[in-house]
C-alpha cells in the first residue's frame, strides 16, 4: 500500500524550501521577541530569543508544537486558534497565555500570530508566531485590578468587590441549593464620634474597625468589604441563620474588645460598638423568587431594627426561601 503524500501536497500546497528557513532566520536572529515559524507538520524555525523565554535550545523544539510548552489551562484556546488558522479562518490573532520552563517556571507571553499566504492570497498552510514575554506586564495589571478592587482607607475589599463577590455567592448558591447569609456591619453613633475626637481619629477608628471585622472572618470562602461610609457588609456563603449569628457576636466582640474610647456612645459603654443586621437565603425547588438585591434589603432592615433595639448588638431578618429552577441549578 503506497504512503500517503504529505499534508502540504494533499492540500495542493508546495513543500517549504531550505532557502525559504533560511531567509526567513536571518530576519529574525536578533529580535528580543520570539519568532516562530509552523507549518501544518510543527514548528520549523524558532529565533535565538527561545533560550531566554523558554529556556531551551531553539533547535530541540523543531517539529514539535507551541501547545507542548503550553500549561494544561490554557492549551484548549491555543488548539482551538490552530485549528481556526488551518482550517481558513481570518488570517490574524493575538492573546496571551502561559508556559513553563523545564525549571518549572511560568511566563505569561503575549502572542502575535498570522497566516501566510502565497501571491494569489490563498493560504500557504503556514503561519508566523511573535512571541513576547509580559510576565512583568501581566504581574502588574494583576496588581492593579487588585487595587481597584480595595478599600484605600480601610485596606479591605470595597463596594464594587462586594457587588461582584455578592453575585458569585448568590448563583453558587444557587447552583449548589444552599444557604447564604448576609451581614451589615454599622459603627454606632460614627458622625458623634468624628465631631468629638476628629475625622482622623475617625479614619483610625474605621480602619481598626475594619481589620477586626475581616480578623473575625474565618473561613477562605467568606468575605469581608467596606460598603460604604461607616458601614461593612460580610458574604457568608453555605452559612445558614444559626451560624450567621455567631459570626455576627464575634465580629461585636472584636469590635468591642478594640477598647477605642467613644465617651458619648452610651450604647457601648463609653466605648466603639457596632450594630449587625442579618438576612439568609435558603435556595431550593419550589420557593418564592428572589435576587441578590432582595437579600441585601433584608440584611439592611434588620440593621436599622439592631440600632432600633438600642444598637451594639445583632438583629436577624426573616429567612428567605428562593426558588431554584432546574435551568439554575
Amino acid at each position: 500500500m503506497a504512503a500517503k503524500p504529505p499534508s502540504w501536497r494533499r492540500r495542493g500546497r508546495r513543500a517549504p524550501r531550505p532557502e525559504d528557513e533560511e531567509r526567513f532566520a536571518l530576519l529574525t536572529q536578533n529580535s528580543l521577541d520570539v519568532i516562530m515559524r509552523h507549518s501544518p507538520a510543527g514548528i520549523t524555525y524558532v529565533s535565538p530569543a527561545a533560550r531566554e523565554i523558554f529556556g531551551v535550545e531553539p533547535e530541540s523544539m523543531l517539529g514539535r508544537r507551541l501547545r507542548h510548552y503550553v500549561v494544561d489551562e490554557d492549551r484548549a484556546a491555543l488548539i482551538a486558534d490552530s485549528t481556526r488558522m488551518y482550517a481558513g479562518g481570518p488570517a490574524g490573532s493575538r492573546f496571551r497565555f502561559r508556559i513553563r520552563r523545564p525549571d518549572g517556571a511560568v511566563r505569561w507571553v503575549e502572542v502575535n500570530r498570522r497566516a501566510e499566504i502565497d501571491r494569489t492570497g490563498r493560504p500557504t498552510g503556514s503561519h508566523v508566531t511573535v512571541l513576547r514575554d509580559v510576565t512583568e506586564t501581566q504581574e502588574l495589571e494583576a496588581k492593579l485590578a487588585a487595587m481597584a478592587l480595595l478599600d484605600g482607607l480601610t485596606g479591605i475589599s470595597n463596594r464594587l468587590a462586594f457587588d461582584q463577590a455578592l453575585q458569585r455567592a448568590w448563583r453558587g448558591a444557587v447552583r449548589q441549593q444552599s444557604n447564604l447569609s448576609l451581614l451589615m456591619l454599622d459603627i454606632d453613633h460614627f458622625k458623634t464620634f468624628n465631631d468629638s475626637y476628629g475625622h482622623q481619629a475617625g479614619d483610625d477608628c474605621l480602619r481598626a474597625v475594619a481589620r477586626a471585622v475581616a480578623d473575625a472572618v474565618k473561613r477562605p470562602q467568606d468575605f469581608a468589604a467596606r460598603y460604604g461610609g461607616e458601614e461593612l457588609a460580610v458574604i457568608l456563603p453555605g452559612t445558614d441563620g444559626t451560624g450567621a449569628v455567631d459570626v455576627a457576636e464575634r465580629i461585636l466582640d472584636a469590635v468591642r474588645e478594640l477598647k477605642i474610647p467613644h465617651e458619648s456612645n452610651q450604647d457601648g459603654g463609653g466605648f466603639v460598638s457596632a450594630s449587625i443586621g442579618g438576612a439568609t437565603a435558603v435556595m431550593y425547588a419550589g420557593g418564592m423568587a428572589g435576587t441578590p438585591a432582595l437579600l441585601l434589603n433584608a440584611a439592611d432592615e434588620a440593621l436599622y431594627e439592631a440600632k432600633n433595639r438600642g444598637r451594639n448588638r445583632t438583629a436577624m431578618g426573616p429567612v428567605m426561601m428562593v426558588a431554584v429552577s432546574e435551568e439554575e441549578s
